[in-house]
């Protein structure tokens, strides 16, 4: 899964809307920052 700041303001979204607790929301960025790939033009921004 190729990791863009869209997707991360979907997951943030998702975590003010109450539809994700905080522990799955770190789980997620935990995650992606171990096995996803980040997008290139996003990559600076996202680390």
């Amino acid at each position: 899964m190729t990791v863009t700041k869209q997707s991360v303001v979907e997951k943030i979204a998702s975590y003010l809307r109450h539809e994700i607790s905080l522990a799955q929301l770190v789980d997620w960025a935990e995650n992606i920052m171990l096995d996803g790939e980040l997008s290139e033009s996003d990559a600076d921004v996202l680390t």
